[in-house]
């Protein structure tokens, strides 16, 4: 590794006069330090009924970068975002802890978090609620060619295992990096979408996929199923286990 070692730089002119040599001016780096992030934010609401819709206002100093972890499992880069809390408890509340980290352009870091509040449901959550209330992670993906069953899941890298699937209610959805990326210059945001629930609630869509629940539904477990076509293009059927 290469060590830096700064020089003190002169700028000068030498005019000869009586033998001697003057130097008449000289310059130091005077650049100023980039100032140290303050992070600061503001909550429209902070207790509410599930589902709760909070909107942020970023009032933070000397930042150019955020990191915000809304505590149930969910993150975004944006500066002032918006972010829906769930509940789908009908016994007890929940608190969420918000975090906002504010970094400079010196990588420097300030945080700072407020709770948010979400009180209990007052009737049992739909379908598209459960789906809604939270990221989920995968813990299985299969696929049956109709002879022989793969087990995809046990074949992926750990660094994929913990990306995070969340369904919002407005209908988008994203798939976000986990806690370990594969590669460092991974985006946070590895795919996104739109995804929308039938009214009988029997069909999950996502994109142009129609996903069916293998098993029932519940605030912690989805199992879902869609047909599919493997690597060497060959139709299979595909489960996949989301967990909370």
């Amino acid at each position: 590794m290469k060590q830096f070692i700064p020089t003190l730089k002169f700028s000068f002119m030498a005019l000869l006069a009586g033998g001697f040599l003057f130097l008449t001016s000289c310059s130091e780096d005077t650049t100023t330090p980039t100032a140290d992030p303050v992070a600061s934010f503001t909550a429209d609401k902070t207790s509410g009924t599930t589902p709760l819709i909070v909107t942020f206002t970023n009032s933070s100093s000397g930042a150019t970068r955020y990191e915000w972890d809304f505590g149930d499992g969910s993150s975004s880069t944006s500066n002032a975002p918006s972010h829906t809390f769930s509940n789908t408890s009908t016994s007890s509340a929940r608190s969420f802890t918000v975090t906002l980290r504010a970094f400079n352009a010196d990588g420097k870091s300030s945080t700072t978090s407020k709770t948010i509040n979400v009180e209990v449901a007052t009737t049992p959550p739909t379908k598209k609620e459960i789906i809604a209330a939270g990221p989920w992670r995968i813990t299985g993906i299969k696929q049956f060619d109709g002879t022989t069953t793969t087990d995809v899941y046990f074949q992926m890298d750990d660094c994929d295992k913990d990306d995070i699937y969340s369904f919002q209610a407005n209908g988008s959805w994203t798939n976000e990096e986990g806690a370990t990326k594969c590669d460092s210059n991974d985006p946070t945001i590895i795919d996104s979408g739109t995804w929308t629930l039938s009214s009988d609630g029997t069909v999950f869509k996502v994109d142009d996929e129609e996903w069916t629940f293998v098993n029932p539904l519940t605030p912690s477990a989805m199992k879902i199923s869609f047909d599919d076509t493997d690597a060497n293009g060959n139709k299979v059927r595909a489960t996949i286990d989301f967990v909370r």
